[in-house]
């Protein structure tokens, strides 16, 4: 990975805007394992018919399998060319940059499947203290980034760069402890050549 530019959400973006086609295109029909694995450590924490906010609902995959399990689920996402590929099958999305825009309503659940990792280490301190107002006091925070290190411009698989951040255990419980969550679960899960770190959270009051 190269070093990032000094937008690198922006980057990220863009390369999404781009490439939403190619995207879709690669993104199986059914989820991997470490996917089916979150959505059932979710059940074990909140179950449906809780209210969810999805953060970077890209072609809408989790949130329709979300849905068949029963949560309500509003999706977003950053790019607008997500947006309105949800928008063409006739779903219901709203634009949401977490960086720039404001989040409203109260939620069950916030959920975000590898978008954290698209923030560098001090946007997410940001995102995680603005996340806190908009779930509910019994609520969680569940999302999933890369594990590793290094933080920088990939361009696999798009081809087009894209921001990544990779994580350790450590400081990623710590950070998200510093940003008035108390972590409940941190677990690992390996796919492939890549291990994913899933975090469930509360409000810590």
């Amino acid at each position: 990975m190269t070093r990032p530019p000094e937008s690198t959400n922006a980057a990220t973006l863009a390369a999404y805007d781009v490439a939403a086609g190619a995207y879709a295109e690669g993104t199986p029909a059914a989820p991997p394992d470490r996917v089916t694995s979150v959505f059932d450590l979710l059940a074990t924490h909140v179950r449906p018919p809780a209210t969810l906010l999805e953060i970077g609902s890209a072609t809408g995959r989790d949130a329709d399998l979300l849905e068949e399990r029963g949560y309500a689920v509003t999706r977003t996402d950053a790019a607008s060319s997500f947006v309105n590929l949800l928008r063409r099958r006739g779903l219901v999305a709203d634009r949401l940059n977490v960086l720039t825009d404001e989040v409203r309503g109260v939620y069950d659940v916030i959920y975000a499947n590898a978008v954290f990792l698209h923030f560098s280490r001090g946007e997410l301190v940001g995102v995680l203290a603005r996340m806190l107002p908009h779930v509910r006091a019994r609520g969680r925070l569940v999302f999933t980034v890369k594990g590793g290190t290094g933080e920088g411009l990939s361009t696999h698989p798009l081809d087009l760069p894209r921001h990544v951040t990779s994580w350790q255990e450590p400081a990623l419980r710590q950070l998200v402890s510093s940003t008035g969550w108390q972590v409940l679960e941190l677990t690992a899960d390996t796919s492939g050549d890549t291990e994913w770190l899933t975090v469930i959270a509360r409000p810590t009051v």
